[in-house]
């Protein structure tokens, strides 16, 4: 098939380039730069696309280095239409339907269980009256127990030492006191947008009053993209 046909006019669209890092046995660092061609549909080198004719300019600082490619693969004519669907659905609708959340005074033995046993990403810390007071994350219990262990103790064993490096303390000592929360009535988009600006991986849903009623995750946002592109995906745990 002609893709040119297929595919309708030319559009200017900028193409990340991603650079793969590798690390050898003796320290020697090589790195491959490739970038995703929408014609082609796979990966190519970024010298190979300079040869393309549709090849315009490689922008952008070192890390964030663009190819600007005058192509518009078979994703790229849906973007538009997914975009504007974005704007129609509203948070509330999407996410979990059950969800765990903490109070400041939470042991970190509770917030270990959810976490790892139970698979939650994230967990909102409230308030009295249900209000965000903080969220907590994996690293954030990672870094307590790299950081902040209070006190290690210590029993000889036959062939072995034991060690018990299990960290004391509650919610509020290893909480993000910085929320970013969305009302329920919120676009989706609005979600999507967040999440990426913010480099957060869950935002909490509140009510008028500021009570938490959700929790939105990007787990959430990339199901939605599956669905409305087809796919049969597992609903979201409840």
């Amino acid at each position: 098939m002609n893709h040119e046909a297929a595919n309708g006019a030319d559009t200017l669209s900028a193409r990340p380039v991603h650079t793969r890092v590798d690390f050898g046995p003796d320290g020697e660092v090589t790195s491959h730069e490739t970038v995703f061609c929408n014609l082609g549909e796979r990966s190519v080198t970024v010298e190979g696309c300079k040869g393309c004719s549709r090849f315009s300019v490689l922008a952008g600082p070192q890390g964030d280095r663009k190819v600007l490619c005058r192509a518009v693969g078979r994703l790229g004519l849906r973007l538009g239409d997914l975009g504007e669907r974005s704007t129609r659905t509203v948070l509330s609708e999407l996410g979990k339907r059950r969800f765990a959340c903490l109070k400041a005074t939470t042991s970190l033995d509770t917030i270990e269980s959810l976490l790892l046993d139970e698979g939650a990403d994230g967990l909102p810390v409230l308030d009295d009256a249900g209000r965000p007071l903080g969220m907590v994350s994996k690293s954030d219990l990672l870094r307590r127990y790299r950081d902040g262990v209070d006190e290690v103790t210590s029993s000889e064993l036959p062939h072995a030492m034991h060690a018990d490096l299990r960290p004391s303390g509650t919610a509020a000592d290893i909480m993000v006191p910085l929320v970013h929360a969305l009302p329920e009535d919120a676009p989706l988009s609005f979600g999507i947008a967040l999440l990426a600006i913010e480099e957060i991986a869950q935002v909490p849903i509140v009510n008028e009053h500021g009570v938490v009623v959700g929790l939105f995750s990007a787990a959430d946002a990339v199901r939605w993209l599956a669905l409305e592109m087809g796919y049969v995906v597992k609903p979201p745990g409840t």
